[in-house]
C-alpha cells in the first residue's frame, strides 16, 4: 500500500509546544491557528440478523468533529447536507459532525443504495410532519 506524504510546507505542524502557535489574544478576536480534530468510528450492521457474515459490518461511518485549539470554538461543515448515509457524506442536523462513509481497504465497495448526492434519514420542514 502506498501512502501519501502529508505537505507540510503550506502549514507546517508544530513539532513541539514551543513551536506551537501563540495563545489567543484575550482582548481580540482568536485567529484560529491551530485545530484538534475528533474521530469515532461506527461499525454499522455488525450484529444485525439478516448480515450473511456475522460479527462483521455491513457499513463503517467515520464521524469527524473539529474545534479550534486554542479557544475552543467548533467548526461546521457546509456544502454537506444532513442526514445519514451509508453512501455519501452527510452531517449532523446542526452541522458540527460529518459522518463519512469508509471502508478497509480490504473490502470491496458497497453497491450504492441511495441516488449520488441524495442523503437519507432526516426530513426537515417549516411546519408539521405531514401525515
Amino acid at each position: 500500500m502506498t501512502r501519501t506524504p502529508i505537505d507540510d510546507t503550506l502549514h507546517p505542524r508544530p513539532t513541539s509546544l514551543a513551536d506551537a502557535p501563540p495563545p489567543a489574544d484575550p482582548d481580540g478576536p482568536c485567529r484560529h491557528l491551530a485545530f484538534e480534530a475528533s474521530v469515532g468510528v461506527a461499525r454499522i450492521g455488525e450484529d444485525d440478523p439478516g448480515n450473511l457474515m456475522p460479527g462483521m459490518p455491513t457499513a463503517f461511518v467515520a464521524e469527524i468533529q473539529i474545534k479550534c485549539s486554542q479557544c475552543g470554538e467548533r467548526c461546521k461543515f457546509d456544502g454537506v447536507p444532513a442526514g445519514m448515509s451509508f453512501d455519501a457524506p452527510a452531517t449532523s442536523v446542526d452541522g458540527y459532525e460529518l459522518r463519512a462513509p469508509i471502508r478497509p481497504e480490504s473490502l470491496p465497495p458497497r453497491r450504492q443504495r441511495v441516488a449520488p448526492g441524495s442523503v437519507s434519514g432526516f426530513r426537515i420542514t417549516g411546519g408539521p410532519v405531514p401525515q
